[in-house]
């Protein structure tokens, strides 16, 4: 695989996992709030929904812990995670490449 085609591949790896941090950060809101606030927990305790609440509150504490750990772990070739993409700025020619790009006027390729 050439530089490009590797700098290629981590522009794609940073955009799927930055919409995987963002999904990360809002799994983790919704849980916050529904964990250890008073209010929502006082309103739930001994209601009908309680059950069901805290169902749903399990499941998205779930979901943030499996959401965080696809940002870590390796998987296939075409897995999507900080290693993979750390992998490639290792490289020197994608290095070179990088800064070759980052020296040129704004609007140039």
């Amino acid at each position: 695989m050439t530089a490009e085609q590797r700098l290629v591949k981590a522009e794609q790896i940073l955009a799927t996992t930055q919409g995987t941090l963002l999904r990360a950060i809002t799994l983790h809101e919704m849980w916050a709030r529904c964990a250890d606030k008073r209010d929502i927990l006082g309103t739930m305790d001994g209601s009908r929904e309680a059950f069901g609440f805290g169902v749903v509150r399990n499941a998205i504490h779930r979901d943030l812990v499996i959401t965080l750990l696809t940002t870590l772990e390796r998987g296939q070739d075409r897995s999507a995670c900080i290693p993979a993409l750390l992998d490639i700025a290792e490289d020197n020619s994608v290095v070179k490449l990088m800064k070759a790009r980052s020296s040129r006027p704004i609007g140039g390729r």
